[in-house]
């Protein structure tokens, strides 16, 4: 008897031109935890989440920076979470912090500080640049409190520097001078 040739099955071929791939052979030994979850398959080595969760490492991608034990990202990638999630709470935090390191009295409640950020526009001018908004301190006697803190350019929050009072001016070059007023009479 001669034997005929089988016809050749065809693998199907998605639009990509790569063949399918078979789904993953059930391991021999699975553990009982699995089998009562009613998982068939479980991976061999940790996945890189599960690696860094359990070394303390931060789970963002292409980091591993250390992490808190309870923390899931590093101290940088915390804090770009924190200013992305609310950026007047994360003004708020950093400008506490640092006039308490500082050591300069901080009276002002969060929804004090979200309704005068709402009023002057402060956390939307917020920089690094000259014309940047920053906090003054309109006595600097006292401390931050709500009744003393105002909103000015940080040229000009630099050039009054450490002098209470006077007003600050900005020539035809951009730079801020600041002017000593007078005592009032009374």
């Amino acid at each position: 008897m001669i034997a005929l040739p089988q016809p050749v099955q065809q693998v199907a071929r998605p639009i990509g031109g790569r063949p399918q791939l078979a789904p993953p052979k059930v391991a021999a030994a699975i553990d009982d935890t699995a089998k009562a979850n009613g998982v068939a398959w479980v991976p061999i080595a940790p996945t890189t989440a599960t690696r860094k969760r359990l070394q303390h490492r931060c789970q963002r991608r292409g980091c591993g920076s250390p992490a808190g034990k309870k923390k899931a990202l590093c101290s940088k990638h915390h804090h770009q979470a924190l200013k992305a999630r609310d950026i007047i709470s994360y003004i708020y935090s950093a400008r506490k912090q640092r006039a308490k390191a500082r050591g300069k009295e901080w009276t002002i409640t969060l929804a004090n500080f979200r309704d005068w950020c709402q009023f002057t526009g402060y956390h939307r001018e917020k920089g690094r640049t000259a014309a940047s908004a920053s906090i003054d301190r309109k006595d600097g006697r006292h401390g931050y409190h709500v009744w003393n803190i105002r909103s000015i350019p940080y040229g000009a929050n630099s050039a009054k520097g450490s002098q209470n009072n006077g007003c600050w001016s900005q020539d035809a070059e951009g730079h801020y001078h600041f002017t000593e007023e007078e005592e009032p009479p009374f």
